[in-house]
């Protein structure tokens, strides 16, 4: 078995090397295929860990004083009253995305769609860290919401989560 078999047999699949193994070395992988498979994986890592950030704001939201949840399948999901649907819900969807990512790393498409969903959590970051500064300032408006006929309301309001 030469080493370059070992390689495509086994960890090149995650994109990494055997010690020992310039990335030179490594056949039918040019500096840009290297390079964008480095991208995929830490946007991939990015997008994770917003998506992480999103939903411990969520639940924070919602077993307190609660919130419009403006998703219709995450509203569905925590109808029940139990946040744990929309804990599984949300490590499903980004692990299949995560790893459809890393599947086809070595394409371009791939890196598109990985700087795609990086951008997007990125930008509900941003949604996230103004909602979190303006909130103090919102407390009357919140309450108004909170105890609210929930016929009167566009969206369903979501709290008190186990």
């Amino acid at each position: 078995m030469h080493a370059f078999d070992v390689v495509r047999s086994g960890s090149v699949a995650l994109g990494l090397r055997p010690v020992g193994v310039a990335p030179a070395a490594l056949p039918d992988e040019d500096a840009e295929t290297r390079a964008r498979i480095l991208r995929v994986w830490l946007l991939v890592f990015a997008a994770f860990l917003m998506g992480l950030v999103d939903l411990a704001c969520t639940l924070e939201y919602m077993r307190n004083v609660g919130m419009f949840e403006l998703n219709p399948i995450a509203r569905a999901l925590v109808a029940g009253g139990s946040h744990e649907p929309l804990v599984a819900y949300k490590f499903f969807t980004m692990g299949i995305s995560a790893g459809l990512l890393i599947a086809y790393r070595r394409h371009s498409q791939a890196e598109f769609c990985a700087w795609l969903c990086a951008s997007v959590l990125f930008a509900l970051m941003i949604k996230w860290t103004w909602f979190n500064a303006m909130f103090p300032t919102m407390s009357d408006e919140y309450l108004t919401l909170a105890t609210a006929d929930p016929g009167d309301l566009p969206v369903q309001w979501v709290s008190a989560l186990n």
